[in-house]
């Protein structure tokens, strides 16, 4: 689905420019208030509605009812409405046998001449949704979440490639709801569907789906990809944190609540947040090396005491501009240009290192003491000569320095880049902020402080023990109070 726009009277729109890319085999649920447009989605997805504007494919074709060659393959389309349509007077079984007569003719069809393959897999369906001893019985006789059931194992039986849900579990119970839910979990792993399902409850939609997108009022504002518990991806629009709460019907929370939850770590998220952080100090660790290397030569062409005005003038100006930009914008560009990632973290992190380190080394080389630099120019060195025997000797030792400095500073600002989906573990701390799961974010939380106090600490330590000792020509000791 791309660009989407929908009416029913052809002026007021009740769908705009909404775009899906559902993937085979997912659960893609769609969440929204009533009258948002979400069963709207739904009609125009099995071609019971033509969208005003733009595009809906199903398998390369044009969901449209009209359409002779889409008709042919409607059936592989499971939909389940949320009236579910049952026939009520008539039994379990005939419900069911509905989804089979695309398969018949319509003289069998007429006289009920089912074959026996298909009566067969009408009880294996039934089975498979707990209601095959109740065949036999009146659809009205059944309970809430029994005729959803029902519905479902009509769906199955057209087997079909994609089951489509409109509120199937609405005004069910938590418990039963779930139970119906299981069904279509199971019958996804059991058939190898597609389930596209509308929401009410957004905690039920990310507990079972792959994907959920948010539909306000004609908008899909948002859009999360889940893998189990864990918020894999996130695409937002304007989206305010009322709106959010309005979502989730919780009031908003205060800081005594926040502060209780986030002292109530979830210890099963250890492993994650420990994986996530790696992921976070690789990233910092890359984009600080790849910077320092390609600072070391702009910084000697950036020092006045090395070039002329015309080389270290616009160069000087040039790196004052990727400094001017924190390294979460400079995320932003790079997610929009080579997508989401870890990759365009380390991108942004490696170009505001290169106007960082840059800067303090052609400071340090400008500071440098002249007296070596006189007496090698006098022995008639060339430039690139001076520069390795004398100019980047004299600087050295403040560039371990600036490097440790370089890269706690990067590991700090890389937690924070999950927020624009630039990988590292701020993805996740955000997206769990943002849905109110503070004693999840508590945990990457309290991952990150542990990790940025170890570098702290190994920091003063190659300090005292290899920058100092260079400077001062003994190992500096600790002061005894």
């Amino acid at each position: 689905m791309r660009n989407v726009s929908a009416s029913y009277d052809s002026k007021n729109l009740i769908l705009k420019n909404v775009s899906m890319n559902v993937k085979r085999g997912t659960n893609y649920a769609i969440v929204g208030a009533s009258g948002s447009g979400k069963s709207t989605l739904l009609k125009l997805m099995n071609g019971m509605m033509i969208p005003s504007s733009g595009v809906v494919l199903y398998n390369y074709q044009k969901p449209d009812l009209k359409n002779k060659e889409y008709k042919k393959s409607i059936a592989k389309i499971g939909y389940i409405p949320q009236t579910l349509g049952l026939v009520k007077n008539t039994s379990v079984l005939e419900n069911v046998l509905i989804g089979a007569l695309p398969r018949l003719s319509n003289f069998k069809s007429f006289f009920k001449m089912f074959p026996k393959e298909e009566i067969e897999k009408a009880h294996e369906v039934l089975d498979l949704v707990g209601l095959d001893t109740k065949s036999n019985r009146k659809v009205h006789m059944l309970s809430g979440g029994e005729k959803r059931r029902v519905a479902i194992a009509r769906a199955l039986m057209q087997k079909p490639d994609v089951l489509l849900a409109d509120e199937i579990v609405s005004e069910l119970d938590s418990v039963t709801a779930r139970e119906v839910m299981d069904v279509i979990k199971d019958a996804q792993k059991k058939f190898k569907l597609t389930a596209i399902m509308i929401h009410h409850d957004m905690t039920l939609a990310l507990e079972y789906a792959n994907r959920v997108a948010v539909i306000q009022e004609g908008d899909k504002i948002l859009e999360i990809g889940v893998d189990g518990d864990q918020i894999i991806d996130f695409q937002t629009g304007n989206l305010t944190q009322e709106e959010i709460l309005e979502m989730y019907n919780e009031p908003e929370p205060n800081l005594g609540i926040v502060l209780k939850e986030m002292t109530e770590f979830e210890s099963e998220h250890w492993g994650t947040a420990f994986w996530a952080m790696l992921e976070t100090i690789e990233m910092a660790f890359i984009g600080t090396i790849l910077g320092v290397v390609i600072s070391l030569p702009i910084s000697i062409f950036a020092a006045r005491n090395i070039s002329n005005k015309y080389v270290y003038g616009p160069l000087r100006a040039l790196l004052a501009a990727t400094r001017t930009f924190p390294s979460i914008l400079w995320a932003i560009l790079f997610v929009i240009v080579v997508g989401l990632g870890p990759f365009a973290g380390i991108l942004a992190i490696t170009l505001y290192t290169i106007g960082f380190i840059s800067k303090l080394q052609y400071e340090s080389i400008e500071a440098i003491d002249y007296d070596p630099v006189e007496a090698t120019t006098a022995i008639g060195l060339s430039k690139i000569q001076l520069i390795r025997y004398v100019i980047i000797p004299e600087s050295a030792p403040h560039l371990l320095s600036q490097i440790l400095y370089m890269f706690d500073y990067n590991v700090r600002q890389t937690s924070i880049l999950g927020i624009v989906g630039a990988g590292g573990i701020g993805f996740y701390i955000i997206n769990y902020i943002k849905f109110f799961e503070y004693g999840k974010a508590a945990v990457f939380m309290l991952v990150v402080l542990v990790t940025v106090l170890a570098i702290d600490w190994a920091s003063v330590k190659i300090r005292d023990r290899y920058i100092m000792k260079a400077q001062h020509g003994q190992q500096v000791k600790p002061m005894k109070n």
